[in-house]
């Protein structure tokens, strides 16, 4: 391999590890934006620590399905509910799918495979 080809993919790597750092801080961001969101949210609703934390930490949108949680959230959003949910699950779904994409571990920071992967 040439020097100048050696040089080319270096600065190749080099751009594709600044995005995806860019690309994985901006996840992180938007992440805590819709955890601050639900937070708020739920806060006011009579809910037990437990049932907060699996809404708020289990990225499986099945526990949003609760009728009592569904009953109290429809009584909290009025008509903002059926958008709300649909929005939850939407967001669920993108924010898992976005995940796997970037390859980030159930708590949504770099593995340790893909960090060894990078030149620094």
């Amino acid at each position: 391999m040439t020097d100048a080809l050696q040089l080319s993919t270096i600065n190749n790597m080099q751009k594709y590890e600044e995005a995806f750092e860019h690309l994985h801080a901006s996840f992180v961001t938007i992440a805590c934006i819709y955890r601050n969101s639900c937070e708020e949210l739920l806060s006011p609703l009579a809910l037990s620590d437990a049932q907060v934390y699996q809404l708020l930490e289990d990225h499986d949108s099945a526990s949003w399905e609760n009728s009592d949680l569904n009953d109290a959230l429809r009584n909290r959003l009025g008509s903002n509910y059926l958008p709300f949910k649909s929005s939850v699950k939407q967001l669920n779904k993108k924010i898992n799918l976005f995940a796997r994409k970037l390859q980030l571990c159930d708590n949504f920071q770099v593995s340790k495979s893909l960090k060894d992967r990078c030149i620094c």
